[in-house]
C-alpha cells in the first residue's frame, strides 16, 4: 500500500491483529477525508479501525505498549449461503475467581437499560450513487438493503426497550458491509447477546490481578444475581460459575475489574476447578435460521451453527391450522431468523454500551430466538442431524401453514447425553414458491396474483407513473371514478367564426381580422351554418356562445339543432343582449347517438353591418371513458 494511503505505525508497536476466518469474510469502503480535515486523517483512521474490529467481533487495546486486537466473538462463515455467524470466543480462562475473593461486589445486574432486542444494519453501500445498493432504471434495488434483528425470547418477556437501546448499527460501520450475509451475521450478534440486557458487572477482588488486561476470559463465581432466563425457561439463582471477558480494569494491581457476559448461557457453566483449563464444554449456544425457498410446494430449510463444543442437533417441526394466530410477532415467511449481539469497550456509562443510532429503519427481516406463545415441539424431539452446524430442509408446507421448528443442540454426535437449552422459532407461510426474492426479500415482478394476472409498472411509491407504454386490450376502456361511484369528464368543443359557411350563393357576410363575421348588408338578416361534430356516447350539456347586438333594431341569434335525415330539431336559442358584446349560454341534456348535429346563426345590423357579430361558439359535453372521445 502506497504511504499516502495508510496511518504510520511502525511495526514494533503492533500486536497480535485480526485472525482471518476460512472462508475469509470480505469487507470494502471508499473513504474519504472531509472537504476542511487534514490528510491523512488521523481521527477517521482510528474511527475505520474500530469499525473493522466491531465487525470481526472484538477490540483494539493497548498491550505492553503494543495495539493489540482482542477478539469476543469467532466468526464463521456458510460457505453455501454466505450467512456469518459470531459465537461468544472460547478461550482458556486467564484467571478463575471464586467467590471468597470477591471482596465487594459494586455492580451485578442484568443490565436491563442496555438492553437490545431489536437491531437493523444497512449493507451494500454505493459510494457513487450515495445509495445502499444499485437502484435500476425501472426503479428497483440490488446489492443492497437492510437486515432487520429480533430476539423474541427478550419482546416476550421484557417487552421493547424504552431506555438507551441503540436500534440500529451506525452508518460508518455499515459502510464496510457489502453482503446480505454478514449484516445478517451482525444482526444476529446484536439482539442474541445485548436481547435480555447487558451484562456487565463490576466487582472488587481480595487478591491483584495484575496479570489481566482488557478482553481476557476469566472465569467467576457469583451469589449475587438472580435473573430468569426466558430462553432456556430457567431461573438462575444462588452461587453460579460465570465465563465472561475483562471490559474494565480501574486500578494498576487489577483489584476492581468489569466483566461482561455475553449470554445467560454463560451462567452456571459447572463448578470449574482452579487451574488454567477452560471450564467445562457448554453446547447451549446455538443459532437457528429458517428460510423460505423457491422450490414447488412452499418449502422451509433450517440452518443451524454452533459453538464448537456442539456436535450434533435434533431438529423436530410441528404446524398450526392455516390462518391461525400467528403471535405477537408473526412474520412472513420470506423473513428469516436473526438474532445477535456485539459490544465496544471504554464508553462512559457502560463498558459495553453499543454503537449510537443515526438513521431508524426497517427493512426485509428475519425472526429468531425464541419459541412463539405456543405450539413448538419440546426441546429434545426430532431427527438426529450431526454437525457443529448444517441445514435441512421441511415441508413442503401451505400456504398460511404457522410452522413451529425447535432445534436442540447436543455434545455427542448421536444425540444423546445432556441438551443444551433449544431453540424455537415459528414462521408463518405467507409466500408461495417464488413469491419473494431470496436476496432482498421483495417480490419480483413476474409474481402473478391470485388471479393469475399482473401488476402494472410504477415508477413513483404512489403509483401514478409509469416510465413504460400502457397498453389495453381493444375490448376495454379506462373509465373515470370507481366500479361502485362511476363519474364523467366534463370537456369543451370550441367552434370559431371562421368554421361557418354561408347559407346560400346569394349569403353576403364579411370577416373582420379582430375575431368575428357580420352580415355584409343592411337591413337583411344573412344567415351562416356550421357542423358541430361530437363522438357518440358523450352527453351535451351546455352550449354558449359570445355575440354582438349594439342596438334594439339588430338581431344576433344562434339556434343549435339535432338533426336526423328526416327532420330536425332546434334543442336550444340564445339571442345577444344589446349593448355590446355578451355571452349567451343554455343548458341543455342529450346523449349523442347516430344523430347530427349543426347550429344556424342569424346576423342583422341596421345602421351599420357591424351592428351585429358573432365571434365564436361552445359546447360542453361529459363523457364517462375515454372510447368516448376523438
Amino acid at each position: 500500500m502506497p504511504p499516502n494511503d495508510s496511518v504510520a505505525h511502525a511495526q514494533r508497536y503492533r500486536g497480535p491483529g485480526i485472525v482471518d476466518t476460512v472462508p475469509a469474510i470480505g469487507v470494502g469502503k471508499t473513504i474519504s477525508a472531509p472537504a476542511n480535515g487534514s490528510s491523512p486523517d488521523l481521527s477517521i483512521a482510528k474511527r475505520e479501525l474500530d469499525a473493522i474490529a466491531y465487525i470481526a467481533g472484538g477490540a483494539w487495546i493497548s498491550s505492553q505498549g503494543r495495539v493489540k486486537f482482542v477478539p469476543f466473538f469467532d466468526a464463521s462463515v456458510d460457505p453455501v449461503s454466505g450467512l456469518v455467524t459470531y459465537m461468544p470466543h472460547q478461550a482458556a480462562p486467564v484467571a478463575i475467581i471464586p467467590r471468597e475473593e470477591i471482596a465487594e461486589p459494586i455492580s451485578v445486574t442484568p443490565g436491563y437499560k442496555y438492553r437490545v432486542p431489536l437491531f437493523d444494519v444497512w449493507w451494500g453501500w454505493n459510494e457513487a450513487t450515495q445509495s445502499w445498493g444499485a437502484r435500476a432504471p425501472d426503479g428497483t434495488v440490488s446489492g443492497g438493503g437492510e437486515v432487520h434483528g429480533v430476539s423474541l425470547s427478550a419482546l416476550n418477556a421484557l417487552g421493547q426497550a424504552r431506555l438507551v437501546a441503540n436500534r440500529q448499527l451506525a452508518d460508518h460501520i455499515a459502510k464496510w458491509i457489502p453482503s446480505q450475509g454478514l449484516a445478517q451475521g451482525l444482526a444476529q450478534r446484536q439482539v442474541q447477546t445485548l436481547g435480555l440486557g447487558q451484562l456487565a458487572w463490576r466487582f472488587r477482588t481480595t487478591y491483584a490481578h495484575p496479570e489481566l488486561e482488557l478482553g481476557d476470559p476469566i472465569t467467576l463465581e457469583t451469589d449475587r444475581f438472580i435473573a430468569y432466563d426466558p430462553t432456556a425457561a430457567k431461573g438462575i439463582a444462588g452461587a453460579q460459575w460465570v465465563t465472561g471477558y475483562v471490559v474494565g480494569i480501574f486500578d494498576v494491581w487489577g483489584r476492581d475489574l468489569a466483566v461482561w457476559v455475553p449470554t445467560y448461557a454463560s451462567i452456571g457453566v459447572g463448578e470449574v476447578q482452579v487451574s488454567s483449563a477452560p471450564p467445562a464444554p457448554n453446547p447451549s449456544t446455538c443459532t437457528v435460521t429458517v428460510q423460505a425457498t423457491a422450490r414447488a410446494g412452499g418449502m422451509l430449510v433450517v440452518s443451524w451453527a454452533g459453538s464448537p463444543t456442539v456436535a450434533s442437533v435434533r431438529v423436530a417441526w410441528t404446524t398450526a391450522a392455516a390462518l391461525a394466530p400467528a403471535g405477537p410477532l408473526g412474520a412472513p415467511v420470506e423473513q428469516a431468523a436473526l438474532g445477535g449481539a456485539s459490544s465496544l469497550l471504554g464508553l462512559p456509562g457502560s463498558s459495553l454500551q453499543a454503537q449510537p443510532s443515526e438513521v431508524a429503519a426497517g427493512a426485509p427481516s428475519r425472526l429468531s430466538g425464541a419459541a412463539g406463545p405456543s405450539g413448538p415441539p419440546p426441546a429434545g424431539a426430532g431427527t438426529v442431524l450431526p454437525g457443529q452446524s448444517g441445514q435441512t430442509p421441511l415441508g413442503p408446507f401451505a400456504f398460511s401453514d404457522l410452522v413451529y421448528v425447535t432445534v436442540t443442540p447436543y455434545a455427542t454426535i448421536d444425540g444423546t447425553g445432556a441438551p443444551g437449552p433449544a431453540v424455537s422459532t415459528q414462521v408463518r407461510m405467507f409466500s408461495d414458491p417464488g413469491e419473494h426474492d431470496p436476496g432482498t426479500g421483495l417480490r419480483p415482478r413476474y409474481q402473478p396474483f391470485h388471479d393469475g394476472q399482473f401488476a402494472l409498472k410504477a415508477s413513483d411509491a404512489a403509483g401514478r407513473e409509469t416510465t413504460d407504454h400502457i397498453y389495453i386490450d381493444p375490448t376495454k376502456t379506462i373509465k373515470v371514478g370507481t366500479a361502485a361511484n362511476p363519474l364523467s369528464i366534463t370537456k369543451t368543443l370550441t367552434i370559431p367564426f371562421g368554421e361557418l359557411v354561408p347559407g346560400s350563393d346569394t349569403t353576403k357576410w364579411l370577416v373582420f381580422t379582430t375575431g368575428y363575421v357580420t352580415a355584409n348588408v343592411l337591413n337583411a338578416t344573412q344567415t351562416l351554418w356550421a357542423s358541430v361534430v361530437l363522438p357518440r356516447g358523450v352527453t351535451i350539456t351546455a352550449i354558449r356562445a359570445k355575440v354582438y347586438r349594439n342596438a334594439a333594431g339588430d338581431a344576433a341569434v344562434i339556434t343549435f339543432f339535432r338533426s336526423t335525415s328526416t327532420s330536425a330539431t332546434p334543442l336550444a336559442s340564445l339571442t345577444a343582449a344589446t349593448g355590446g358584446w355578451t355571452t349567451q349560454s343554455a343548458s341543455i341534456s342529450d346523449l349523442v347517438g347516430s344523430e347530427e348535429y349543426y347550429l344556424e346563426v342569424d346576423l342583422t345590423g341596421t345602421v351599420s353591418i357591424a351592428d351585429a357579430r358573432f365571434a365564436w361558439f361552445e359546447l360542453d359535453y361529459t363523457m364517462p371513458d375515454y372510447s368516448k372521445s376523438y
